[in-house]
């Protein structure tokens, strides 16, 4: 089915007009081939193009006439049956009282039968369609056919061509995207009127082209298609290129979602270098010089470990006898949020420094308070919030 987009009507009925007298090579209407759709006259009301030459081209003229006392307006109009037949129409058209249009329907045999299709008229406001019968000949022998073909200016070609069909993504992993170039030409000489790429898996399959975009004869657009698989599971979608040309191209596009890991989580590991992974409890300074170890975080998932910051808290007690309070302060090289892909780490270094005087103890106020502690927020579930807790001794001058 080739569509071609025309206009809006208004109006009801649809019979054929059989009184009056025939029409003669004047010019006048032939009463017993016109075709009424409420206000509007079809005429002829069906087309016959006789015997044409194979591969030769033939045009008949129909001319849609607003009887009426309103504006007609034809919602579409397009062209059932055999290839041969193509339509070439102005739109949109609104026909004011007393107004006619013109559509010219072509005829291009490549075999020696038969052909036969239908014109079909949509008028707005009316439930039917003006039906209008198509038959033509191909033949080694016949004329160009259709008694108005030379009297017919040149319509003009249209088509629309892309430049794939299929689209194979294969495999992606889920939560990718994968994309690929795809060319639209107006091969004809026809301004084209893109519309939408359609997509039957929406949100899935997408392509990008922006629309409406009129594409005049030889010139092209690019578009992307995108492929964003959600779960492990096959897709096969299609895309039309909308348009008002009656020809819309379709791609086939296939991939296939993949949940590429085996435990599917982030998993969050620590080592302190201290008695526990909780705990980083060998600090020593003496003097006033700084005590360093390292702390590593490791991913040991296969999903992204998303760490959205680790917060170091001194105390702020006073020194005594086994807390040294702000004269003893820990420092560490980074506190900026990061992504860990899996089973990678990162190494942060921790500080600490003890400037008072004489010998105490360094010791994490942690559950009562979060003070002398460094905390790890990440999307790890099973430690959505990791604590370690900071120790040490300090000795003074």
């Amino acid at each position: 089915m080739r569509f071609i987009t025309l206009l809006v009507m208004t109006g009801c009925g649809l019979a054929p007009l059989t009184d009056g007298p025939k029409g003669s090579d004047s010019g006048e209407v032939d009463p017993e081939d016109v075709m009424m759709l409420g206000d509007l006259q079809v005429s002829p009301g069906s087309i016959d193009f006789g015997d044409v030459m194979i591969n030769a081209s033939s045009a008949e003229e129909v001319t849609l006439s607003n009887l009426g006392s309103d504006t007609i307006s034809i919602s579409s109009a397009y062209l059932d049956g055999d290839t041969a037949y193509s339509l070439t129409a102005a739109t949109p058209v609104d026909l004011a009282s007393g107004e006619n249009t013109s559509l010219v329907l072509t005829f291009v045999p490549d075999a020696e039968q038969t052909y036969t299709g239908t014109l079909n008229l949509l008028v707005s406001g009316e439930t039917d369609f003006a039906v209008i019968d198509i038959t033509g000949i191909g033949s080694t022998t016949g004329s160009t056919g259709g008694e108005d073909t030379a009297d017919t200016d040149d319509p003009g070609s249209t088509g629309l061509s892309v430049s794939t069909s299929t689209i194979s993504f294969g495999t992606i992993d889920i939560g990718d995207v994968a994309s690929e170039t795809v060319t639209i030409t107006n091969t004809g000489t026809n301004d084209i009127m893109l519309q939408d790429v359609a997509s039957t898996s929406a949100g899935l399959v997408e392509g990008d082209l922006s629309t409406p975009m009129l594409l005049s004869g030889g010139e092209t657009a690019d578009f992307q298609v995108t492929y964003t698989p959600a779960e492990e599971v096959s897709t096969t979608a299609i895309l039309t290129i909308e348009n008002d040309s009656g020809d819309e191209p379709e791609i086939a596009v296939t991939g296939t979602g993949y949940q590429n890991c085996t435990i599917c989580a982030p998993l969050l590991f620590v080592s302190t270098g201290g008695t526990a992974s909780d705990s980083m409890d060998q600090f020593m300074s003496t003097f006033g010089l700084a005590d360093t170890h390292n702390l590593v975080i490791q991913n040991n998932g296969d999903v992204d470990l998303e760490i959205d910051s680790i917060t170091l808290t001194n105390d702020t007690a006073s020194a005594s006898t086994l807390i040294c309070g702000t004269s003893g302060r820990y420092s560490m090289s980074s506190t900026s949020s990061m992504v860990l892909e899996a089973y990678a780490s990162t190494t942060i270094s921790v500080d600490y420094t003890y400037t008072g005087s004489g010998v105490c103890g360094e010791v994490s106020l942690y559950p009562l308070n979060y003070e002398n502690t460094i905390v790890i927020e990440s999307n790890d579930l099973s430690y959505p919030e990791y604590v370690i807790t900071l120790g040490g001794n300090g000795i003074g001058l």
